[in-house]
């Protein structure tokens, strides 16, 4: 039970005005309202930390359903395997990041190449057969 501290320190406050209180014999009731109280707040801490990191996952979440995205055929600058990478339509800019399946390289913005680019830049893609 989580006891009211303010309570309790009127009433002390009372009972050392009419000399009622002896602090040999309310020493041990104190220390042990202290240390449930401390229990009692490491306890909430705890659950606040908890319920504030789930509720940040939930929103990173929703805010990755809610985002409109896109696909685009990239080209890994590292093997050259091509496949299907989603741009994700974030503010103020698109996130343009992507790790490669073949190889496992992460590409980033800088060395994004999609596909349809190098097409309109070349006769061919390297590694593929025309």
């Amino acid at each position: 039970m989580l006891w009211n501290l303010e309570r309790i320190r009127k009433s002390l406050v009372e009972l050392s005005a009419n000399g009622g209180l002896r602090i040999v014999t309310v020493g041990p009731l104190i220390a042990g309202i202290v240390e449930e109280y401390e229990a009692h707040i490491s306890e909430l801490e705890a659950t606040i930390k908890d319920q504030a990191e789930t509720i940040l996952f939930a929103n990173a979440a929703l805010a990755k359903l809610q985002s409109p995205s896109h696909i685009e055929s990239i080209v890994c600058p590292k093997c050259s395997h091509i496949e299907d990478a989603t741009v994700d339509h974030t503010q103020p800019w698109y996130s343009y990041v992507h790790t490669c399946t073949a190889c496992g390289y992460i590409i980033m913005e800088s060395e994004w190449e999609s596909v349809d680019q190098m097409i309109a830049g070349r006769d061919y893609v390297e590694g593929c057969k025309p």
